[in-house]
């Protein structure tokens, strides 16, 4: 028997119930459910990869996230799979073995090799790609400088790769990024400058701290999680 759009819907309407009002915080406090009990409740019996990239999809339109995604080829029938607010990550879940860089330069030599086939950076619009450039002011290099058009406007981009959850170390030098790219873009003929910051975990309390920095000072900087996957044909 076909799963039908109801059933999704039902199944998507039931865990958005769950996480609303909660804000989940930490691992301790976010919801869980094995895969093969959200399966049921999609009203199958069994799995299907296009079942469960059209719950994927459903949970994403309703502003659900998952940790592992419903769509891992490496994924467990009786895994558990973390559900959470998409605008509200979780911190500390537990990460899957093969999921992250061992370090931050095996990190730097993937993303600048794949840099062109990343698909949000294409989305993105970045181009002009440099590796570990140093901004000045006193900082290191940020591992990657580019660039892109927005409104016909040139903005300066910066990128820094860091495979696990930001500290206190990397918020500060967050602060200092921001101000260094925005003296470079003043100083290089942009319009503006712009901080991307891609972690391995989310750190809630830095994330906030350094957007209140950016935000005080018209500055514009956004953090994005990474996921590493390898398809064998």
């Amino acid at each position: 028997m076909a799963v039908t759009e109801e059933k999704i819907a039902e199944c998507v309407g039931y865990y958005r119930r769950l996480l609303t009002p909660r804000s989940s915080q930490s691992a301790s406090q976010a919801r869980d459910s094995r895969l093969d009990v959200i399966i049921r409740r999609a009203g199958a019996k069994r799995r299907s990869k296009q079942l469960l990239l059209r719950l994927e999809h459903a949970f994403t339109a309703a502003g659900i996230a998952t940790d592992p995604r419903l769509t891992d080829p490496d994924l467990r029938a009786d895994e558990r799979v973390f559900v959470f607010d998409s605008t509200r990550p979780v911190d500390d879940l537990p990460r899957r073995d093969g999921c992250s860089f061992a370090d931050e330069a095996a990190m730097q030599s993937f993303v600048w090799t794949n840099r062109t086939k990343i698909r949000k950076f294409q989305e993105l619009g970045l181009k002009g790609f440099k590796p570990q450039v140093r901004l000045g002011g006193g900082e290191g290099k940020i591992d990657m400088l580019c660039h892109r058009t927005v409104q016909r406007e040139k903005e300066l981009v910066g990128i820094e790769l860091k495979p696990g959850k930001p500290d206190d170390r990397a918020e500060g030098q967050s602060q200092r990024y921001l101000d260094n790219l925005d003296a470079y873009a003043r100083t290089h003929g942009y319009d503006s400058a712009y901080l991307i910051v891609i972690s391995g975990r989310p750190n809630k309390a830095a994330r906030a701290r350094v957007e209140a920095y950016a935000a005080a000072r018209g500055l514009k900087v956004t953090f994005l999680l990474y996921s590493v996957q390898m398809n064998l044909l």
